[in-house]
C-alpha cells in the first residue's frame, strides 16, 4: 500500500496537469507577449541594445508578475554577464623586412596586446588562390594555436569582408583564453622573418540573462528556456530595416513565460523548476554559456529549450520536433507523455543543419544534461528566418498555443518526478 499511494496520488498529479495546461496556457497571453517582444519598438532586440535591455526588463516583470523566485545566489530575476568588447586599435606589421598596410591585415585577438617575431611559438599557415578561403579560416580557427596566416592576393574580397567585422570587434565572457589569429593579405610567400605588434582596446559591457524559480520539494532542477535576443536592423527592404524576431525567439520566450504560469498555478513541484530567458544566442551563446557554467549540472535531470514554433511542422498542426533525439531518452518519455492526446512529437527532421549544435542547449549538454531544443520551425524552406520578415502578423497563434501545451503535457512526468530522462554521453558530442 505504500507503493500504490503515492503512485496513484503522482497518476492523478499527471491528469490534472494535462487538463490544466488547456486551460491556464491561452492564446491571447501567447500573442500578447509576442506582439510586445517583437514590437517595431524593441528595434530587432540585438545584444548591447536599447531595444534588447527593454526585452530583457519586459521578461524580468512578467516573471514577477507570476511570482517566480530569483535562482538561489542572486537577489533578484536578472543574471548579469559581464562581457568585454575587443578590437584592434593600432597595428605594426613587417613580413621579410617589408611593412604590411593595415589594409591587408586581419586580425582575430581576446587580449589587449599581441607581439609575435620569428623567435616565437606561432604556426604558419597558407591559403593559396583556388583554395576555399572560408573553409582554411574555419579550420584553422579549430586547431586552437596562435597562427599566422599568408593569404593569396587572390582572395581579396573575401579577406576585406572578414577583416570589416573583425575591425568592428569580437566579445568574450574571458578575455585572453583563446588563441590569436592574423592574416596577411599578398602572396603566400614563407614569412621567414616578422615582426607583429598589434594593441587592441577592451571595452566592458553587460548582458542579462532573466531567470526565475519554482522551488519545487527535491533539489533536481528542470529547465525550460528560449532566448530573447534577435538581429537587430538589417539593410531596408521596402522601407523595412528592424528584423522584428517574432517566430526565433520571441515565440519561445512566450511559451517560457506561459509554462512558468502555467506551473506556478499547479502549487509547488515535486522537482524544482527554473525559467530562461537567454541573452546573446545570436552572437554565439553567450548567455547559455554564462549560465550552464554556473550551475550544478548534475542537479539538472532535463532541459526543454524552445527554438521558433510560432509556425506548423512539417509534420502538421499540433506537431513538434526535438534537436538531439537520440543523445538521451527525454524525447521517448515525451512521446510516452503526449499519448491519447492531440499532440505529436518528433525527432529532428533536419539532421544536416546540426540544429542541437546551434541553440542554447548545446551549452548544457556539454555537461552531460540532457538538454534538447524544441521547434516547429521547417527550416530548410522558411524565408522569413533572419529577414525582416519575421513579424507577429506571419504567426499561426493557434498552433503556437497547442505547442506550448502540448511541451506542458510532454514535460508533467518528469516534473512530477515519476520519469529521469538518461544523460547525455558528452563523447558523441561533436
Amino acid at each position: 500500500m505504500k507503493v500504490i499511494i503515492p503512485f496513484a496520488l503522482s497518476l492523478y498529479a499527471l491528469v490534472a496537469s494535462s487538463a490544466s495546461a488547456q486551460e491556464s496556457i491561452n492564446q491571447a497571453d501567447i500573442e500578447r507577449i509576442v506582439r510586445t517582444l517583437a514590437a517595431d519598438s524593441m528595434e530587432g532586440r540585438a545584444s548591447f541594445t536599447p531595444g534588447n535591455t527593454n526585452a530583457a526588463a519586459f521578461i524580468q516583470q512578467e516573471f514577477a508578475m507570476i511570482g517566480l523566485n530569483p535562482l538561489d545566489g542572486y537577489q533578484n530575476l536578472r543574471q548579469d554577464i559581464p562581457m568585454y568588447s575587443i578590437k584592434p586599435s593600432r597595428m605594426g606589421v613587417s613580413v621579410n623586412g617589408k611593412p604590411i598596410e593595415p589594409e591587408h591585415i586581419l586580425i582575430r585577438a581576446d587580449r589587449e596586446q599581441v607581439t609575435w617575431t620569428e623567435k616565437d611559438s606561432v604556426e604558419i599557415f597558407y591559403i593559396f588562390e583556388g583554395d576555399n578561403f572560408s573553409a582554411k579560416i574555419g579550420e584553422i580557427l579549430h586547431q586552437g594555436v596562435d597562427a599566422l596566416v599568408m593569404v593569396d592576393g587572390s582572395h581579396r574580397d573575401l579577406f576585406q569582408e572578414y577583416r570589416e567585422y573583425f575591425v568592428k570587434g569580437s566579445v568574450y565572457l574571458e578575455p585572453g583564453k583563446e588563441k590569436t589569429l592574423i592574416a596577411i593579405l599578398g602572396a603566400a610567400v614563407e614569412p621567414h622573418r616578422y615582426s607583429i605588434h598589434v594593441m587592441n582596446s577592451v571595452e566592458t559591457k553587460t548582458l542579462t540573462n532573466v531567470i526565475g524559480m519554482l522551488s519545487g520539494r527535491r533539489r533536481e532542477t528542470v529547465i525550460f528556456s528560449a532566448h530573447y535576443d534577435h538581429i537587430g536592423i538589417l539593410t531596408p527592404v521596402k522601407g523595412d530595416s528592424i528584423a522584428n524576431g517574432a517566430d526565433d525567439d520571441a515565440s519561445g520566450v512566450s511559451a517560457v513565460i506561459s509554462l512558468a504560469k502555467h506551473f506556478k498555478m499547479l502549487g509547488q513541484p515535486e522537482r524544482t523548476l527554473v525559467f530562461v530567458a537567454f541573452a546573446a544566442e545570436e552572437m554565439g551563446g553567450f548567455g547559455s554559456q554564462y549560465f550552464s557554467q554556473r550551475l550544478i549540472s548534475s542537479s539538472v535531470v532535463a532541459m526543454f529549450n524552445i527554438e521558433m514554433i510560432g509556425t506548423p511542422s512539417k509534420f502538421g498542426p499540433s506537431t513538434y520536433w526535438m534537436t538531439g533525439f537520440d543523445l538521451s531518452s527525454l524525447g521517448r518519455i515525451v512521446q510516452k507523455n503526449l499519448e491519447g492526446t492531440p499532440y505529436k512529437l518528433y525527432p529532428d527532421p533536419y539532421p544536416k543543419e546540426h540544429l542541437f549544435n546551434r541553440s542554447d542547449n548545446a551549452k548544457l549538454a556539454r555537461f552531460g544534461v540532457p538538454a534538447h531544443s524544441f521547434s516547429t520551425t521547417q527550416i530548410d524552406i522558411d524565408k522569413l528566418y533572419h529577414t525582416v520578415g519575421d513579424e507577429a502578423g506571419t504567426l499561426d497563434f493557434v498552433n503556437l498555443t497547442n505547442i506550448v501545451r502540448a511541451i506542458a503535457t510532454g514535460a508533467k512526468s518528469i516534473v512530477s518526478g515519476i520519469e529521469t530522462p538518461s544523460r547525455i554521453d558528452t563523447s558523441k558530442l561533436k
